[in-house]
């Protein structure tokens, strides 16, 4: 979990797939300010930059008890 944020540095929004592995991996452990965080530090101009905004938008609403979009 330490390396999370430092991962989505490096990824940022060109490979969605190891980003949605650590979203779900830092929820698991009760740290949804990590999840979060991972995909803030992955949006920025990439192939999936669309899909890292989608995401963090879902994954607010599910924070926040308003289900899906």
């Amino acid at each position: 979990m330490d390396r999370f944020t430092a991962t989505a540095t490096v990824l940022g929004s060109e490979d969605w797939q190891p980003l949605e592995a650590m979203v779900p991996c830092a929820l698991q452990q009760g740290d949804a300010a990590t999840a979060r965080v991972v995909l803030r530090t992955a949006d920025r101009p990439g192939f999936h930059r669309d899909w890292v905004r989608r995401r963090a938008l879902a994954l607010d609403q599910e924070l926040n008890g308003e289900g899906p979009a």
